[in-house]
C-alpha cells in the first residue's frame, strides 16, 4: 500500500503537484488520486516511474508493516 503522506511530501519537496508528478511519470491523469480514494495499488512498473521522478526507492513510498 502506498503511503499517501510520504508521497505527497516528496512531491511537494520537489515542487510537484500530483498532476505534474503523473505527467512526469507518464501515468494517467488522476491515477494517484484513485490509489488513495479507492485503496488500489499501482503495479511495480508504475511505482518505479513515480519513485524515479521523486528520486527515491519504491520502498520509500510504501506503508511499513509497523505503520499498519
Amino acid at each position: 500500500m502506498i503511503n499517501e503522506e510520504i508521497l505527497r511530501a516528496k512531491a511537494s519537496k520537489k515542487g510537484l503537484s500530483l498532476t505534474v508528478l503523473e505527467q512526469k511519470a507518464g501515468i494517467s491523469n488522476g491515477a494517484i488520486g484513485k490509489w488513495f480514494l479507492h485503496g488500489s495499488n499501482p503495479n511495480v512498473e508504475t511505482l518505479k516511474k513515480v519513485a524515479d521522478v521523486l528520486g527515491c526507492k519504491i520502498d520509500d513510498l510504501l506503508v511499513k508493516e509497523e505503520e499498519r
